[in-house]
């Protein structure tokens, strides 16, 4: 009886404080049936192990904005890597390792976002929320930018210009 209402008194707690957990779906099929159904867009975490899609998270666990944007605005999928399907559906989202990010439009049949590795807190509640507008129309899956870091100048600055003299064609002194 105690347990009960504790359970009731807990449930009351987390949702006069708005806070929200995502539902998490283990089914990248049923999820995408979910989510033309609820017009919302997914919200796929690519990982290893239990707790995986945390690790998408480079500072830390999710906050309390995080947690209950992903609640309200998306349906969430967890590709498990340490299983066999979900090696499969990882590689099928050319993300072969986690941890990797990939967001759907509203209409779940185009890739509005895809990112392989991790992303801080503040960048990760930034794409989710700029997918979160359903007035957004997606036309290309914006990726994450490659850094790449070089110590040589660029190459323009190893080439001189090129002077060109004025080149005579004609024949040996006479008019024309």
């Amino acid at each position: 009886m105690f347990a009960a209402t504790l359970t009731i008194a807990l449930a009351g707690v987390m949702a006069s404080t708005g806070l929200n957990s995502p539902s998490w779906h283990a089914d990248y099929g049923s999820a995408q049936k979910l989510g033309r159904e609820e017009h919302k867009p997914l919200a796929v975490f690519v990982g290893s192990g239990k707790e995986g899609w945390n690790r998408v998270i480079r500072d830390g666990l999710p906050g309390k904005d995080l947690t209950q944007l992903l609640a309200e605005t998306y349906i969430c999928v967890y590709i498990d890597t340490t299983l066999e399907a979900g090696k499969q559906l990882a590689a099928e989202f050319e993300i072969p390792q986690g941890p990797g990010l990939i967001v759907s439009d509203h209409t779940g049949k185009v890739q509005a976002f895809h990112h392989r590795g991790d992303l801080s807190s503040d960048q990760l509640l930034s794409y989710l929320r700029r997918y979160a507008d359903p007035e957004r129309v997606v036309q290309t899956t914006e990726t994450n930018p490659i850094q790449r870091i070089s110590y040589f100048a660029p190459i323009e600055s190893y080439y001189q210009p090129i002077r060109y003299a004025p080149v005579f064609i004609g024949g040996s002194g006479g008019s024309c």
